[in-house]
């Protein structure tokens, strides 16, 4: 009896990883010969091929193989195979059915011609994304650094508007500045005697600028 190692395993892994390779550059090949652009465009994002049983049973087939007493053969059932496509998450959509079925009635040619026969259908799927030891943290980091800040600044929009200490100012509001004092009478009344540091920088942005008007940052309505 023969004895299956790891390191023929591996190899046979790697040889099916070889061949279903060689089945989709041929596959986009003829595709790109034929003029289906569209398919050749997916078909150049598809990261691996993995090929799968599905429900449709062809036939049975009795068999005979190093596991089993030599006067009971096994019974083996062909069923249909499917191209599953490893591809980006966002580009499972774009293989409708329509262009499936054009991949499919090339790849089934070429998958025969290789030795694979019964593949009728292609379909995609999303692949797994790679995931290290410390993907937790990495993660984590990302999130980190993508959370929007309450602070961002705002940019103005059509007319120009004041910025004063890396803020810009957004809606004019008639508030009685004259110039003499530095209080803003749209500001609370807890403010006025001695003004926060919101209300100076509205009344500087008022007196740099020459405004008659007081501005307010933009959704700050007292």
């Amino acid at each position: 009896m023969a004895v299956v190692t790891e390191e023929w395993m591996d190899q046979q892994e790697r040889d099916q990883q070889v061949l279903k390779d060689r089945i989709l550059g041929q596959t986009t090949g003829l595709l790109a010969q034929r003029g289906d652009e569209q398919a050749v465009a997916l078909l150049v994002d598809v990261r691996s091929m993995a090929l799968a049983d599905t429900d449709e049973a062809i036939r049975t087939e009795q068999v005979w193989d190093l596991w089993t007493p030599d006067d009971s053969p096994a019974t083996r059932t062909i069923y249909r195979r499917a191209a599953v496509l490893d591809v980006d998450d966002h580009l499972v959509a774009r293989f409708t059915d329509e262009v499936c079925q054009r991949i499919a009635a090339t790849l089934s040619y070429v998958a025969e011609r290789n030795g694979e026969e019964n593949v009728a259908y292609v379909r995609a799927r999303p692949a797994l994304p790679e995931a290290d030891g410390d993907w937790r943290a990495a993660y984590a980091a990302r999130l980190a650094s993508e959370r929007p800040s309450n602070q961002a600044r705002r940019e103005p929009a059509g007319a120009k508007r004041p910025v004063e200490d890396g803020l810009t100012f957004g809606a004019l509001r008639n508030c009685g500045y004259t110039g003499r004092s530095r209080a803003c009478r749209l500001a609370p009344a807890r403010t006025t005697p001695s003004p926060s540091r919101r209300c100076q920088v509205f009344a500087c942005a008022r007196a740099t600028h020459g405004s008659p008007m007081c501005w307010w940052l933009a959704g700050d309505v007292p």
